[in-house]
C-alpha cells in the first residue's frame, strides 16, 4: 500500500472531472438526479458512461460501498456502465471494491487506474443518464443558478448540426 495523501472532496472531484476528459465528450460533475443517486463525476462517449465517485475519507468509502446500487448484481438501476472509485493513493486496497468496480489512486501528479473497471452487469439507468444530461444541456445559455457552473465550448467544423435549448418552463 502507498502512503495516504490527504485530499479534499472538492479536489478529488476536479481530479475525476479531468481524467474523464480524456475520453468523454461531455462531463457532468455532482449534479443531483432526482432523488436517487447523486454522481460526483460521470461522463458520456456516445456508446456508454463511466462513473467515478470520489472518497476522501475511508469512512465514506466503506458506508458507500453498501448501499443498494454499488452492488455488482442487484437490479438496483444504478448509474455508470463502468464505474471507479476515486480515492487518496493508498487509502482502500483493490480488494475491498465491488467486483465489477475499478480503482483509481489520486497522487500528486496524476489519476493513477489501480483496478480497470468491468461493465456493469446489472440494469444500468439509461433514463435517469438521460435525464442528467437533459438538465445540463437546458442550463446551456440560462442565467445560472448560485453554485452551477456551465462552460461552454465552440469548435469550428465543417458539421451544419445546431442545437436549440428551450428553458423549463416556470411553473
Amino acid at each position: 500500500m502507498l502512503p495516504n495523501l490527504e485530499y479534499t472532496h472538492k479536489e478529488l472531484v476536479s481530479m475525476a472531472s479531468s481524467w474523464l476528459w480524456r475520453n468523454h465528450s461531455i462531463v457532468i460533475t455532482e449534479m443531483a438526479s432526482v432523488g436517487y443517486e447523486e454522481p460526483d463525476a460521470i461522463g458520456f462517449d456516445g456508446v456508454c458512461t463511466t462513473l467515478v465517485e470520489c472518497k476522501a475519507t475511508r469512512q465514506d468509502f466503506l458506508s458507500d460501498r453498501n448501499k443498494e446500487w454499488r452492488q455488482p448484481h442487484a437490479e438496483n438501476n444504478a448509474l455508470g456502465t463502468y464505474r471507479y472509485y476515486l480515492v487518496p493513493a493508498g487509502m482502500v486496497a483493490p480488494e475491498e471494491v465491488p467486483e465489477t468496480w475499478g480503482l483509481l489512486y489520486a497522487t500528486p501528479n496524476h489519476v493513477k487506474r489501480v483496478r480497470e473497471a468491468v461493465a456493469f452487469p446489472g440494469k444500468t439507468d439509461y433514463k435517469r443518464e438521460m435525464l442528467l444530461l437533459t438538465s445540463a444541456i437546458r442550463r446551456i445559455g440560462q442565467t445560472r443558478p448560485v453554485g452551477v457552473s456551465v462552460k461552454c465550448y465552440t469548435i469550428e467544423t465543417k458539421n451544419t448540426a445546431t442545437i436549440g435549448i428551450r428553458p423549463k418552463e416556470e411553473k
